[in-house]
C-alpha cells in the first residue's frame, strides 16, 4: 500500500512538472514580449508599467504554492493577483542582448513540490534529474528569443 501511494504521488507530481514546464515557456515569452514593448508606450495618459520581471511573475503565479512576504501584484480593475507575492520572490528574469536587435529572456523559477518526493539516495539509486535543487525547491529555467524589427 505505501508503494502504491508513492507511485500515485509520483504520477501526480510528474504531471504537475509537465504543466510547470508549459507555464514557464509562457512566462519566458511574456518577459520577452514585455522587454520588446519597453519604451514603445508613448501615450502620456497611459499608466501601463512595462517590466519583464513583473510579467513573468504574473504568469508563474499559476504554479506557485505558498505565501510570500512581499506585496502582491495589483491589477487595475481586478485587485490583487493571488499567489503573486510568492511568485515575485521566486522568479528571476535576465535579458541578454544578442546584437542586431535580437535579445533573449531567461526566466528562472523556484518550483516548490506539492507532493512529498522521496530521495532514492539511501538505496544507492540516482533519481531523475529535472534540474537544480535549491532550498528544497526545483530551479526551472526557460528561454525565449525575439528580434526587434525596424518600424
Amino acid at each position: 500500500m505505501p508503494l502504491l501511494l508513492f507511485v500515485a504521488f509520483a504520477i501526480l507530481q510528474l504531471s504537475m512538472l509537465f504543466v510547470a514546464d508549459s507555464v514557464m515557456q509562457y512566462a519566458a515569452f511574456a518577459a520577452a514580449r514585455s522587454e520588446m514593448v519597453r519604451g514603445v508606450n508613448t501615450h502620456e495618459s497611459s499608466d501601463l508599467e512595462v517590466d519583464p520581471q513583473k510579467a513573468a511573475a504574473m504568469v508563474t503565479s499559476l504554479i506557485s504554492y505558498g505565501e510570500g512576504t512581499t506585496s502582491a501584484i495589483e491589477i487595475p480593475g481586478f485587485g490583487q493577483l493571488k499567489k503573486s507575492d510568492y511568485s515575485q520572490e521566486n522568479t528571476d528574469v535576465a535579458i541578454e542582448d544578442l546584437g542586431d536587435g535580437a535579445f533573449e529572456a531567461i526566466v528562472r523559477f523556484k518550483y516548490k513540490f506539492l507532493f512529498p518526493v522521496m530521495s532514492l539516495n539511501w538505496l544507492g539509486l540516482q533519481a531523475v534529474d529535472f534540474g537544480e535543487l535549491e532550498d528544497g525547491k526545483l530551479l526551472l529555467e526557460k528561454r525565449h528569443r525575439m528580434v526587434r524589427s525596424a518600424p
